[in-house]
């Protein structure tokens, strides 16, 4: 019984923290949800800038909203599967926006864009280059085949074989936690800066 009801003070302990947040605490966090809505509506077009946003509120409230704006932002950014993706320009363009007359900003981001363009360029070549080793490992085989050479009318499909998919996995894992290493560097800078 003792047991039951220790957990059960701690429970009313908790309950009682709870209770203590402040009116000003409350009014943070919603500052803070509110910039990330205006940084989700920036990124869906639905608003121009973000600087407009701020004009006439005060100090803590243009913290908070920055913040959130921020942190939105920087969730856009991110490694793209194909292209660079538009969303994540568009997020650093915002965050350029926010960071005013930051001179260096301008060249943080730039060399944020060049990870992300090195990382679509890389990651094309290094399938095109295990493509090309298992086509010519696979071509291999078949002409040690009895029969000697392949039909050269068939044609070999690298992308279709299982190692494929193993190898293609294990190289674009590596290449993605290198990348997303140096971008999260960035993204920590600039939340450094501008939250």
């Amino acid at each position: 019984m003792a047991e039951i009801k220790s957990t059960l003070e701690k429970a009313m302990e908790r309950l009682a923290r709870m209770g203590e947040v402040s009116s000003q605490e409350i009014a943070e966090e919603e500052s803070l949800k509110r910039g990330m809505r205006l940084a989700a509506e920036y990124l869906s077009k639905s608003r121009a800038t973000l600087a407009e946003a701020l004009v006439g509120q005060g100090p803590a409230e243009q913290r908070q909203l920055r913040k959130g704006m921020v942190q939105t932002l920087l969730r856009n950014i991110v490694l793209p599967r194909d292209e660079v993706n538009q969303a994540a320009t568009m997020a650093m363009a915002g965050l350029m926006e926010l960071a005013g007359a930051a001179g260096d900003m301008a060249t943080i981001f730039g060399e944020m864009q060049q990870i992300l363009e090195r990382y679509v360029g890389q990651r094309t070549e290094l399938r095109r280059q295990l493509e090309g080793a298992l086509r010519q490992q696979l071509e291999m085989a078949m002409a040690r085949q009895p029969g000697g050479q392949a039909d050269p009318g068939v044609k070999i499909d690298p992308t279709r074989h299982p190692r494929f998919a193993e190898e293609w996995q294990r190289i674009q894992s590596d290449l993605t936690d290198q990348y997303s290493r140096a971008l999260n560097q960035y993204k920590e800078l600039i939340t450094q800066r501008l939250a």
